[in-house]
């Protein structure tokens, strides 16, 4: 079953994105990691599928299907660093309100990692997937790809490459069929997660 083509999300449409975000990133290695007590996941993930979608729809792209089934969050060239009035506009700096003591170290530490990461194999101007999520109904049907397609080819045509971070194995693998590359990979400390750096060079435009 394939989903149609990606369009642009709406502002109109912010409620259900963030549902659809936060029931794709409920049981996702990084939330289990930020929110160590189960019971508090859910909340964790409103608030962190809520924040990735409004930093996008401020400050980069998020496409979707005509149906919501998923969400890529993009930051495009020049927009690529997180800066604390950004991060702090779109909800991220009020983690203290939804995570433990634990988990706000965790989420501190993650967070160094992936920015110092992020400027050693991404220093020039690039496309950087902030947040791709399909809602867990839906996946395994070829969205999570069709909702990459329209800015690899853009970048593609501007001659930039791609970079992301992911924390699975499996995540990596379907990275991998899109072109992408590991360029590092570290376990977080205390835990079993690995934060996995992934770039993208920009494809020839004709084969």
């Amino acid at each position: 079953m394939q989903s149609s083509a990606p369009v642009r999300l709406s502002c109109n449409d912010y409620d259900e994105a963030a549902r659809v975000v936060t029931v794709a990133f409920m049981n996702y290695a990084y939330m289990k990691y930020i929110a160590t007590q189960p019971h508090h996941r859910a909340r964790v993930a409103k608030w962190f599928g809520a924040s990735s979608i409004r930093y996008g729809l401020r400050y980069g792209r998020v496409d979707t299907t005509v149906d919501l089934k998923g969400m890529a969050v993009w930051l495009p060239p020049g927009q690529t660093d997180l800066t604390a009035w950004r991060l702090l506009r779109s909800g991220y700096l009020s983690a203290p309100l939804h995570v433990t003591l634990q988990g706000l170290v965790r989420f501190i530490q993650s967070s160094l990692h992936m920015e110092h990461a992020h400027q050693r194999f991404a220093p020039g101007r690039h496309w950087y997937l902030f947040a791709l999520a399909v809602d867990p109904q839906y996946q395994g049907q070829g969205i999570g790809g069709q909702l990459l397609q329209p800015v690899l080819a853009l970048a593609d045509a501007e001659r930039v490459p791609c970079y992301l971070e992911t924390q699975t194995e499996r995540n990596t693998r379907f990275y991998q069929r899109h072109g992408f590359q590991i360029m590092s990979q570290a376990l977080m400390p205390g835990s079993d997660m690995t934060i996995y750096a992934m770039l993208r060079a920009p494809r020839p435009l004709f084969a």
